[in-house]
Protein backbone atom coordinates (compact mmCIF):
# COMPACT_ATOMS: atom_id res chain seq x y z
CA UNK A 1 0.00 0.00 0.00
CA UNK A 2 1.44 3.37 -0.92
CA UNK A 3 1.97 6.20 1.56
CA UNK A 4 -0.71 8.42 -0.02
CA UNK A 5 -3.37 5.75 0.46
CA UNK A 6 -2.40 5.28 4.12
CA UNK A 7 -2.54 9.04 4.72
CA UNK A 8 -5.88 9.27 2.92
CA UNK A 9 -7.35 6.47 5.06
CA UNK A 10 -6.05 8.12 8.26
CA UNK A 11 -7.53 11.45 7.14
CA UNK A 12 -10.88 9.76 6.44
CA UNK A 13 -10.90 8.17 9.90
CA UNK A 14 -10.09 11.50 11.54
CA UNK A 15 -12.96 13.14 9.63
CA UNK A 16 -15.35 10.40 10.76
CA UNK A 17 -14.31 10.96 14.38
CA UNK A 18 -14.93 14.71 14.02
CA UNK A 19 -18.29 14.02 12.37
CA UNK A 20 -19.24 11.64 15.21
CA UNK A 21 -18.73 14.51 17.65
CA UNK A 22 -21.16 16.56 15.56
CA UNK A 23 -23.55 13.60 15.52
CA UNK A 24 -23.85 13.81 19.27
CA UNK A 25 -25.69 17.10 18.65
CA UNK A 26 -28.09 15.34 16.27
CA UNK A 27 -28.59 12.44 18.71
CA UNK A 28 -29.30 14.82 21.58
CA UNK A 29 -31.51 17.32 19.78
CA UNK A 30 -33.38 15.09 17.39
CA UNK A 31 -35.91 12.67 18.87
CA UNK A 32 -36.65 9.33 17.29
CA UNK A 33 -38.34 10.02 13.98
CA UNK A 34 -41.97 8.89 14.06
CA UNK A 35 -44.24 8.38 11.08
CA UNK A 36 -46.66 11.27 10.69
CA UNK A 37 -44.39 13.78 12.41
CA UNK A 38 -42.25 16.48 10.80
CA UNK A 39 -39.09 17.65 12.53
CA UNK A 40 -37.40 20.94 11.72
CA UNK A 41 -33.90 21.94 12.77
CA UNK A 42 -32.24 25.32 12.36
CA UNK A 43 -28.55 25.32 13.19
CA UNK A 44 -25.46 27.38 12.79
CA UNK A 45 -23.20 24.57 13.94
CA UNK A 46 -20.98 23.03 11.31
CA UNK A 47 -23.18 20.04 10.62
CA UNK A 48 -22.75 18.42 7.25
CA UNK A 49 -25.95 16.73 6.05
CA UNK A 50 -24.11 13.40 5.88
CA UNK A 51 -24.35 13.42 9.68
CA UNK A 52 -28.00 12.42 9.28
CA UNK A 53 -26.92 9.50 7.06
CA UNK A 54 -24.32 8.37 9.62
CA UNK A 55 -26.92 8.59 12.38
CA UNK A 56 -29.36 6.48 10.34
CA UNK A 57 -26.63 3.85 9.77
CA UNK A 58 -26.22 3.52 13.54
CA UNK A 59 -29.79 2.21 13.72
CA UNK A 60 -29.81 -0.14 10.72
CA UNK A 61 -28.20 -0.50 7.28
CA UNK A 62 -29.49 1.66 4.44
CA UNK A 63 -30.84 -0.25 1.42
CA UNK A 64 -30.99 2.77 -0.89
CA UNK A 65 -29.54 6.23 -0.37
CA UNK A 66 -30.58 9.02 -2.73
CA UNK A 67 -28.96 12.43 -2.47
CA UNK A 68 -29.74 15.48 -4.59
CA UNK A 69 -27.36 18.34 -3.87
CA UNK A 70 -25.83 21.30 -5.63
CA UNK A 71 -22.33 20.45 -4.45
CA UNK A 72 -20.49 17.84 -2.42
CA UNK A 73 -16.98 17.89 -0.97
CA UNK A 74 -14.39 15.11 -1.02
CA UNK A 75 -14.87 14.38 2.67
CA UNK A 76 -18.53 13.60 2.13
CA UNK A 77 -17.80 11.51 -0.97
CA UNK A 78 -15.16 9.58 0.97
CA UNK A 79 -17.66 8.88 3.76
CA UNK A 80 -20.22 7.56 1.26
CA UNK A 81 -17.66 5.34 -0.49
CA UNK A 82 -16.64 3.92 2.91
CA UNK A 83 -20.29 3.27 3.77
CA UNK A 84 -20.70 1.42 0.46
CA UNK A 85 -17.52 -0.60 1.11
CA UNK A 86 -18.66 -1.53 4.62
CA UNK A 87 -22.14 -2.59 3.47
CA UNK A 88 -23.87 -0.03 5.68
CA UNK A 89 -25.24 1.49 2.47
CA UNK A 90 -26.14 -1.03 -0.24
CA UNK A 91 -26.97 1.36 -3.13
CA UNK A 92 -26.19 5.04 -3.58
CA UNK A 93 -27.66 7.44 -6.15
CA UNK A 94 -26.15 10.93 -6.30
CA UNK A 95 -27.94 13.70 -8.21
CA UNK A 96 -25.59 16.64 -8.86
CA UNK A 97 -25.92 19.86 -10.78
CA UNK A 98 -24.76 19.54 -14.40
CA UNK A 99 -22.05 22.15 -13.95
CA UNK A 100 -20.33 20.17 -11.18
CA UNK A 101 -16.94 20.18 -12.90
CA UNK A 102 -16.85 23.98 -12.86
CA UNK A 103 -17.95 24.29 -9.24
CA UNK A 104 -16.07 21.35 -7.71
CA UNK A 105 -12.48 22.05 -8.81
CA UNK A 106 -11.35 18.55 -9.78
CA UNK A 107 -13.63 16.63 -7.41
CA UNK A 108 -15.72 15.64 -10.41
CA UNK A 109 -12.87 13.38 -11.60
CA UNK A 110 -12.91 11.47 -8.29
CA UNK A 111 -16.70 11.09 -8.42
CA UNK A 112 -16.64 9.86 -12.02
CA UNK A 113 -13.88 7.35 -11.23
CA UNK A 114 -15.82 5.99 -8.25
CA UNK A 115 -18.94 5.60 -10.38
CA UNK A 116 -17.03 3.63 -13.03
CA UNK A 117 -15.63 1.10 -10.56
CA UNK A 118 -18.80 0.53 -8.51
CA UNK A 119 -22.01 -1.24 -9.48
CA UNK A 120 -23.83 0.17 -6.44
CA UNK A 121 -23.11 3.87 -7.11
CA UNK A 122 -24.98 5.91 -9.74
CA UNK A 123 -24.29 9.52 -10.65
CA UNK A 124 -27.10 11.52 -12.27
CA UNK A 125 -26.48 15.05 -13.56
CA UNK A 126 -29.38 17.52 -13.78
CA UNK A 127 -29.86 21.26 -13.75
CA UNK A 128 -30.74 21.27 -10.10
CA UNK A 129 -30.28 23.30 -6.95
CA UNK A 130 -32.28 20.82 -4.83
CA UNK A 131 -30.99 19.52 -1.53
CA UNK A 132 -32.88 16.37 -0.63
CA UNK A 133 -31.66 13.16 1.02
CA UNK A 134 -33.71 9.96 0.91
CA UNK A 135 -32.85 7.10 3.28
CA UNK A 136 -34.53 3.77 2.53
CA UNK A 137 -34.23 1.38 5.47
CA UNK A 138 -36.23 -1.76 6.21
CA UNK A 139 -38.21 0.00 8.96
CA UNK A 140 -38.59 3.47 7.46
CA UNK A 141 -38.37 5.87 4.51
CA UNK A 142 -36.68 9.07 5.70
CA UNK A 143 -36.87 12.32 3.74
CA UNK A 144 -34.45 15.08 4.72
CA UNK A 145 -34.63 18.40 2.92
CA UNK A 146 -32.89 21.62 3.73
CA UNK A 147 -30.58 24.39 2.71
CA UNK A 148 -27.25 22.63 3.32
CA UNK A 149 -25.03 21.22 0.61
CA UNK A 150 -22.75 18.30 1.39
CA UNK A 151 -19.96 20.59 2.53
CA UNK A 152 -19.17 22.26 5.81
CA UNK A 153 -19.83 25.90 6.55
CA UNK A 154 -20.68 27.99 9.60
CA UNK A 155 -23.81 29.52 8.08
CA UNK A 156 -27.31 29.08 9.39
CA UNK A 157 -28.86 26.00 7.77
CA UNK A 158 -32.33 24.51 8.12
CA UNK A 159 -33.47 20.91 7.70
CA UNK A 160 -36.85 19.21 7.68
CA UNK A 161 -36.96 15.48 8.45
CA UNK A 162 -39.84 13.04 8.23
CA UNK A 163 -40.60 9.35 7.75
CA UNK A 164 -43.08 9.44 4.87
CA UNK A 165 -43.23 6.79 2.14
CA UNK A 166 -45.34 8.86 -0.27
CA UNK A 167 -43.01 11.87 -0.06
CA UNK A 168 -40.05 9.48 -0.44
CA UNK A 169 -41.57 8.08 -3.66
CA UNK A 170 -42.29 11.59 -4.97
CA UNK A 171 -38.68 12.75 -4.57
CA UNK A 172 -37.26 9.45 -5.83
CA UNK A 173 -39.34 9.72 -9.01
CA UNK A 174 -38.01 13.15 -10.06
CA UNK A 175 -34.47 12.18 -9.12
CA UNK A 176 -34.61 9.14 -11.41
CA UNK A 177 -36.62 10.86 -14.17
CA UNK A 178 -34.44 11.01 -17.32
CA UNK A 179 -36.60 13.74 -18.92
CA UNK A 180 -35.85 16.35 -16.23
Amino acid sequence: MCYNKVMTRMHEQRELIKQNLKLSFIEKELPEIRKGSIYTIVTQKMINPYGFVLQACKQEPIDNLYIATYSINLKAMSVFMNLLDSGLVKNFVLVLNCNMKFKMKGQDVYILEEEKKRDNFTLIKKYSHAKVTLIDQPSRKLVISGSGNYSENPKIEQYTICDDEELFKFHKSWMEDKTL
